[in-house]
């Protein structure tokens, strides 16, 4: 009988330890959700862009893995994103990879940083939630 009931515990300690890695993917990337002001761009660039208010805007819908970006001055600046919807993004904790290129993010204080190695003189985009 002490050995059922040992067992027993010991099953329940198994069980009760385990995660439901579901419930965290489903979370990975949410606080990406909904729409982004660009306040800046820099580069290892001859002069940097001058980004005015509503003239970037990234738009995230992680449950369907998608960015839309529109992008009122790209004719002036052909190394940024363009406009257009882009699909079957990768998230995962600090990265997201959007047309094949891996950027590196964070979320601090309201402010969205996205690099594509800074290191290499590589972009850092920040942005401001619009949801506020």
């Amino acid at each position: 009988m002490k050995k059922r009931i040992l067992y027993f515990l010991l099953l329940a300690g198994i069980l009760a330890s385990c995660s439901n890695d579901d419930e965290k993917d489903m979370e990975v990337g949410n606080d990406l959700n909904g729409k982004w002001e660009m306040t800046s761009y820099v580069a290892f660039l001859p002069s940097l862009p001058e980004i005015n208010s509503n003239e970037i805007e990234w738009t995230f819908d992680v449950g369907n893995n998608q960015l839309s970006i529109v992008n009122t001055i790209e004719s002036e600046y052909p190394y940024m994103l363009t406009s257009g919807t882009y699909i079957n993004l990768t998230i995962t904790d600090n990265t997201i990879t959007i047309s094949d290129v891996e950027y590196d993010y964070t979320i601090e204080n309201g402010m969205l940083s996205i690099s594509d190695n800074p290191e290499m003189d590589g972009p850092i985009m920040r942005f401001i939630s619009d949801q506020n």
